[in-house]
């Protein structure tokens, strides 16, 4: 995976991420980022709508060198940002039970 090449932009901070990363972790993202949508190119994407501790908590929990760790609490705080995350999916149906 290379670098961080995009900027996501929530409130007042920027989270320096990879697009790779983000597409493999979120549709939501993967659609945005590949499809035919200006964010496409953007190298800051804008995401007022969104929280930036949730934003944090997601990027904690899909970026390889921060693993936050998976407690009821990140669940609730990564399932608001309706970014339909494939690892909390996984985590949830493996060590849940639920669909």
């Amino acid at each position: 995976m290379s670098e961080n090449d995009v900027i996501l932009r929530v409130g007042e901070r920027d989270f320096h991420v990879n697009k790779d990363l983000l597409c493999m972790a979120s549709p939501v993202f993967k659609i945005m980022l590949t499809g035919n949508f200006k964010e496409k190119n953007q190298e800051v994407i804008l995401l007022p709508e969104k929280k930036a501790d949730e934003m944090e908590t997601f990027l904690r929990l899909i970026s390889p060198q921060y693993l936050a760790p998976i407690t009821d609490e990140v669940i609730r705080s990564v399932t608001r940002l309706r970014l339909q995350s494939t690892v909390l999916k996984t985590w949830t149906r493996t060590f849940r039970g639920t669909n």
